[in-house]
């Protein structure tokens, strides 16, 4: 019975895999859009389940300030600033995503050397540590990258640019 479970777990899986590539193939802006919503609101839910206020308080924070990027990205007609404003945000985002990337990496890697017994700490603190900035920094960065590539092709559509796929070129 355990193996036709198994059988069962690994055939849905594959099956679910192909089903999302064709999906991402053929309705590339509706998978885009549905996954970036997931990503998005999933993580949240599961927090809030499980009181983790830290991610929340972040996650809030970090929301707040995009769906007020986003909303000035799709507004028309288009503030002659407001590329600007979102190219900075989105950047600001990415520059803080690449350092908690960073310092978690080092983290993990100095605790691996050892210098967690200079500090007398357990070393699961500090690995639990460095996981915490990788995840925030992959996290975030990920939500990011995301968003601003719908900002980028709202606010070129905007602005007389559009391709349904590919670089877009003026009409």
């Amino acid at each position: 019975m355990h193996a036709e479970m198994v059988i069962i777990l690994m055939v849905v899986t594959i099956i679910a895999q192909i089903g999302l590539v064709a999906w991402k193939k053929h309705h590339y802006k509706s998978y885009q859009f549905v996954s970036m919503i997931g990503v998005w609101v999933i993580p949240f839910v599961v927090c809030l389940h499980n009181h983790w206020w830290r991610f929340i308080f972040i996650w809030l924070v970090f929301s707040s300030i995009t769906v007020i990027v986003v909303k000035k990205a799709v507004e028309q007609p288009l503030d002659q600033t407001t590329p600007r404003q979102v190219y900075k945000w989105f950047l600001l985002v990415y520059k803080i995503c690449c350092g908690l990337g960073v310092v978690g990496y080092v983290i993990i890697m100095i605790t691996m050397m050892g210098f967690h017994l200079l500090f007398g700490v357990k070393p699961n603190v500090w690995m639990d540590t460095g996981l915490l900035f990788i995840f925030y920094g992959l996290y975030y960065g990920v939500l990011g990258r995301d968003i601003a590539e719908v900002c980028a092709g709202k606010m070129a559509s905007h602005v007389g640019y559009y391709t349904p796929h590919g670089m877009p070129t003026r009409d």
